[in-house]
């Protein structure tokens, strides 16, 4: 029987595909991990990514294979650790085996997050002193500014509806807030819903996450076949207008010639590490779009998952309240940095709410040389995947894991906690470099919250994660009803 030369070249080329694609295949087996089974060439899935939540999706897994287990995402091989040990061994111990993330953009992006090596060494050198003790409380002024706003904004809206859906809301501050303390910009979202920074910067959450099978298709790949952005320019239109946001406020402030000691100035002090060719000068850039989404929805996230556990639970609510109140009649009134800074049950409680909601639903690491531990082999270029979930609802860490429990996180039960069993900003050297100014916005909004509102759960009150979201464990509304204290 003649077969066509053409349909052959096809056949030829598909097996090609194939063959590539599972060119990895039996890697995670031979080195001890078990795995889930991958399909003929595209991996361990899953393939409808925008209908699963990958929190739900890692816990299935633990459940099923153990805390540590192997998948393949497309042809990339992944080893899934959820053992705080080798978390630690992998995060702090051997760091220099695993310096870097997984996920990797053209360096004009490339963002202190998806830097490796002296690349991120030098960034992260010179970025660290933006949130030093004196430069934060010096942002404090901003911050207060920023909640007034939300505050005015909140007493209007009660007007027509008490329930109010906060998840907008806690974006518009915590962008109001990252603007102007790192940019030295006025955006005030309370007023302008439309601004470039906001639309953009929740437009590209949006763009990494899976909308249909399409898309679920496109993140396999993009994110696993390492050189495939050299002919597909995988970078989002909101990505490119961030940059070109954050290159405009630099130059403005270049023509101003005005000094705010702010991250716009460290932007231009740091061109001199531009020398030696190791960092760009348009990568300096790239790094407004990491203080923008870092200092955001992550924030943001948290304050709404942080007012959902409160109204949930009455009693928590109630110490809290009362530890609230102590500490304004010793401030009179005043919400500040000293008002908050000796708040251990208002610090349990955050610290609770991101063990139980953890905003970030994986971290990642890339394995830069071979490494063996306890037995298991990880192979160069392999993908570490740390599901944070997992981790923080193992009832062998964390007893009775659903349950909100602030008195967990209590001075005299820190000896209690495993290390590395607490994940939600890192861990190691590439720890999150403005954790302890997102821990203060967040009280000082908390805080001023309690102090004008008495916040209840209503009918509408839920947390539902949301599907195909590739990095958060997001959720799109938050409602809650808000009676006035008197005053």
């Amino acid at each position: 029987m003649f077969i066509p030369l053409p349909l052959v070249l096809v056949g030829v080329i598909v097996i090609l595909i194939i063959l590539f694609l599972r060119r990895n295949y039996g890697v995670l087996e031979n080195s001890g991990f078990p795995v889930v089974p991958p399909t003929l060439c595209l991996g361990s899935g899953p393939f409808m990514m925008h209908k699963t939540n990958l929190s739900n999706l890692d816990q299935e897994r633990f459940e099923k294979y153990g805390k540590i287990w192997g998948a393949y995402q497309a042809s990339s091989p992944q080893v899934f650790i959820t053992d705080p040990d080798m978390i630690k061994q992998i995060h702090i111990k051997d760091f220099d085996s695993f310096n870097g993330h997984s996920f990797h953009f053209p360096q004009k992006f490339r963002m202190l997050t998806e830097t490796r090596g002296e690349e991120w060494s030098q960034l992260r050198k010179g970025l660290s002193p933006i949130f030093s003790s004196g430069k934060i409380r010096g942002m404090m002024k901003h911050v207060d500014g920023v909640v007034d706003n939300m505050i005015n904004y909140l007493n209007k809206k009660i007007i027509s509806d008490p329930v109010i859906d906060m998840r907008p809301v806690y974006q518009y501050l915590t962008m109001d807030v990252i603007s102007k303390c790192a940019f030295g910009v006025d955006l005030n979202c309370f007023e302008d819903t439309e601004n470039p920074m906001l639309k953009n910067s929740i437009k590209l959450f949006k763009d990494f996450c899976a909308k249909d099978l399409s898309s679920s298709l496109q993140r396999t790949f993009e994110f696993t076949l390492v050189g495939l952005d050299k002919y597909i320019d995988f970078v989002p239109e909101s990505m490119n207008a961030l940059w070109n946001i954050t290159r405009k406020i630099q130059e403005s402030r270049a023509k101003e010639n005005v000094f705010h000691g702010d991250f716009i100035d460290k932007l231009h002090e740091l061109k001199a590490i531009v020398k030696d060719g190791v960092v760009t000068e348009d990568q300096l850039t790239a790094q407004g779009i990491v203080f923008m989404l870092a200092g955001f929805d992550t924030s943001a996230n948290t304050l709404g998952s942080l007012t959902y556990c409160i109204v949930s639970n009455p009693q928590a609510y109630d110490l809290l309240m009362s530890e609230i109140q102590e500490k304004l009649e010793e401030f009179e009134g005043k919400v500040n940095h000293e008002t908050v800074a000796d708040m251990p049950y208002l610090d349990a409680c955050i610290k609770e709410t991101l063990r139980i909601l953890p905003p970030v639903a994986r971290n990642d690491r890339r394995c830069n040389k071979e490494w063996t531990y306890k037995g298991y082999k990880i192979k160069k270029e392999t993908t570490v995947m740390i599901p944070i979930h997992v981790v923080h609802h193992n009832p062998e860490y964390w007893p009775e894991p659903e349950l909100f429990k602030p008195e967990r996180f209590f001075k005299e039960n820190a000896g209690s906690i495993v290390p590395c069993s607490y994940l939600p900003f890192g861990a190691g050297p590439r720890a999150c470099l403005g954790e302890r100014f997102a821990q203060i916005e967040i009280k000082v909004a908390i805080v001023r919250l309690l102090q004008a509102y008495h916040l209840e759960k209503d009918e509408k009150t839920k947390l539902n994660l949301s599907n195909g979201d590739l990095f958060m464990n997001d959720y799109a509304e938050m409602f809650i009803k808000f009676v006035p204290r008197e005053k």
